[in-house]
């Protein structure tokens, strides 16, 4: 579904639901609403304790498939600090601008 379908579907629920007495809502406002909307059903797959079962984001495969289109990959380049153990090093890295929530970090 692209964005013009969903400002159609909301269109027509909300006619149905005011019965013709909204003439219009502005491009803008429903961007606005489809927006906060997205980000809500994001945070709520996302959270651990969003499901019954409280598994978190990457215990259901359902959960997984529901974010699969909004998952980005990112292989920039890092920086090397130092070592701060025999075992532990530290890297540093700049999150992008469009930067949400990291999933996994490899």
């Amino acid at each position: 579904m692209t964005i013009t379908d969903m400002h159609i579907m909301i269109n027509l629920g909300l006619q149905k639901i005011a019965s013709n007495q909204v003439d219009s809502f502005l491009p803008q406002e429903l961007d606005l609403e489809l927006n906060k909307n997205i980000q809500r059903f994001i945070e709520h797959r996302l959270n651990k304790f969003g499901n019954k079962y409280r598994t978190g984001f990457e215990g259901s495969q359902k959960r997984i498939d529901d974010v699969r289109t909004l998952i980005a990959e990112d292989s920039s380049a890092t920086a090397y600090k130092g070592q701060v153990s025999e075992k532990h090093h530290v890297v540093s890295y700049t999150l992008p601008s469009t930067y949400m929530h990291l999933i996994s970090v490899r």
